[in-house]
């Protein structure tokens, strides 16, 4: 339904899909896709996060750094601590926020103004709670096309690391994943307050 006048929508991603700049080699995340198609119409917005490097990180031989860490080494929350953790959003251009290095970059000409246009602060990282999986989300005809699509996307790339995906193991393990509901820890958390409070007793 138009909203006085204007038709909108609202399309809600996980970061990596979310942002202006494609995820792997000779591709595009879906928010570069529609920016590129819709051009200034389309706004992204993030909310706060980390730098999370997921477990099979080791199949992006661009990023350097393996470790999960606060994003600015932890400047970032430690402005949302003096704030009064009060959630805020804002615009990311011509911010210090703006001209962080965003934590995936595969160079440095990606800063955080050019893969999204604002931030929201809503809580603090020691507040996350990671939940995976919705029950039979996937059903076993859906798991074969979320592998052939996997092997479309990776599989010659991967080959290049003398690595191979197998379509048996692959199904059940995408089944497996989506369809088991688990919250787990996030992150060591006391170990990120270490990295926040340091800015603080400056």
């Amino acid at each position: 339904m138009p909203i006085n006048g204007t038709r909108k929508a609202l399309l809600i991603q996980s970061q990596p899909h979310a942002i202006k700049l494609g995820s792997y080699p000779n591709s595009k995340s879906t928010g570069r896709y529609i920016t590129e198609k819709y051009g200034q119409k389309v706004k992204i917005v993030l909310f706060n996060w980390y730098s999370w490097v997921p477990p099979d990180m080791h199949l992006y031989p661009w990023i350097p750094d393996k470790e999960n860490r606060l994003t600015a080494d932890g400047k970032w929350d430690a402005a949302f601590e003096l704030s009064g953790l009060k959630p805020v959003g804002f615009n990311l251009t011509d911010s210090p926020f703006g001209e962080t290095l965003f934590d995936y970059a595969p160079n440095p000409v990606y800063n955080y103004q050019k893969i999204a246009d604002g931030i929201i602060y809503f809580v603090p990282f020691y507040e996350f709670q990671c939940t995976i999986g919705i029950p039979n989300v996937v059903d076993k005809h859906f798991a074969k096309e979320l592998v052939d699509r996997d092997i479309m996307t990776y599989d010659k790339w991967l080959k290049r690391f003398g690595m191979k995906l197998i379509k048996p193991i692959l199904i059940k393990k995408e089944k497996d994943f989506y369809n088991s509901v688990r919250t787990v820890n996030c992150q060591d958390y006391e170990k990120f307050k270490i990295q926040m409070n340091k800015w603080l007793t400056k």
